[in-house]
């Protein structure tokens, strides 16, 4: 049709069709020209105006997407079809009592999967892996599972995920958390390594009070947590080596935070530290290890209490910075430093064997004063000065 209007000294809309009058859209943007984009881009269909105005296509409508639309149900659960991406604009259910299985394919997130069932990523009867990569965000419901188990089976954040459920892996299965990854492991959730299962942490795990992480070997293997990024422990509860048929194992290069939560270490738990380590709630380490590496520091802060039953063993820095600990069995190596001050407290239970340097001023200083009472430190003396 022929638009009925004309402007003078305007030859660009003169008895043009709607069609032609779309090149407005090449139009100068400036307030003239916008000006009379908007006056004769006056088509009914508003997908022609906006193309018009704005020189711009209109997005395409974003396509729903259901468990029907990606996997095939078996009679018991849901076979992912293909490698298969789920769009930024897109959301997945999966329901209470629905179960997706990655099948040896890879399932890419980019927009929203609401996950009250399960997905399980596991290997198939010929060992090819089955992977879930987020780039976008996964909220975990409490009724909600995620889980990576057999070698090869991997999970893969890049973007947030919301845990209020059970998000685990074992068995040769792997989480990784990448550098901007979000893992925020909320009041109920459970994230949790098993047996054989590896964390790979480059990114932020914030635990959130009544929120628990596990690393506990559960059977035979070792449970590891390798943390590079940052772990957040703000009133939640971390076990590590709490099983004796296996070890739990942190390697920590990273930063790791404990903020009035608990961090218990059982028998077979091993924190290994060349990062920081910042204790500011309640340290058990109820017959493990704490290894405090030449690199490492870690701090024990005025609302810090360490009991520790089992070993500790510094080569590094360790920060007594006015809070409380009881130890059985601890040993300063000759590369390693000890500052006890602000009124800081070690009490030696059984033995505390001393080959580098313990600062621990006993009269008022800038730093403030550290006491040490029970069993006499075997080796070199303390020394009365802030460092």
């Amino acid at each position: 049709m022929n638009l009925g209007f004309n402007t003078s000294g305007n030859s660009q809309t003169s008895g043009r069709t709607t069609q032609a009058i779309l090149g407005l859209g090449c139009l100068r943007n400036t307030k003239g020209s916008l000006t009379r984009k908007f006056k004769y881009c006056n088509a009914r269909d508003r997908n022609v105006v906006f193309q018009c105005v704005f020189n711009q296509p209109i997005p395409a409508p974003c396509p729903s997407v259901t468990l029907a639309d990606i996997a095939t149900f078996n009679g018991t659960n849901w076979l992912l079809n293909r490698d298969t991406t789920i769009l930024a604009c897109q959301t997945l259910e999966i329901p209470v009592g629905q179960e997706l299985q990655t099948n040896h394919f890879t399932l890419t997130n980019n927009g929203t999967i609401n996950v009250r069932g399960t997905i399980r990523n596991a290997q198939d009867t010929l060992g090819n892996n089955s992977v879930t990569i987020n780039n976008g965000i996964i909220n975990i419901f409490p009724t909600g599972t995620i889980v990576a188990v057999d070698n090869g089976s991997i999970i893969i954040n890049n973007g947030v995920v919301n845990n209020s459920g059970y998000f685990f892996c074992q068995t040769d299965g792997v989480i990784n958390n990448n550098a901007g990854g979000r893992i925020n492991n909320n009041s109920g959730a459970i994230l949790r390594v098993n047996a054989q299962g590896t964390l790979n942490n480059n990114g932020l795990i914030t635990n959130n009070t009544g929120a628990t992480i596990i690393n506990n070997s559960n059977s035979n293997g070792n449970a590891v947590i390798n943390n590079s990024g940052t772990i957040t422990n703000n009133g939640g509860t971390i076990n590590n080596g709490g099983n004796d048929n296996g070890d739990g194992i942190i390697n920590n290069s990273g930063t790791i935070t404990n903020n009035g939560g608990t961090l218990e270490n059982g028998s077979q738990g091993f924190y290994i530290n060349t990062g920081l380590i910042t204790n500011n709630g309640f340290f058990n380490n109820d017959g493990g290890t704490i290894t405090n590496n030449s690199s490492g520091t870690f701090t024990n802060n005025n609302t810090g209490t360490i009991s520790s039953d089992g070993v500790i063993d510094n080569s590094g820095t360790f920060n007594n910075n006015g809070g409380q600990i009881s130890s059985e069995n601890a040993t300063n190596n000759i590369s390693g430093i000890f500052y006890n001050n602000n009124g800081g407290t070690i009490t030696v239970q059984s033995s505390f064997t001393n080959n580098g340097a313990i600062y621990n001023p006993t009269i008022a200083t800038t730093c403030g004063i550290g006491t040490i009472t029970g069993v006499a430190i075997t080796g070199n003396l303390p020394i009365n000065a802030c460092f």
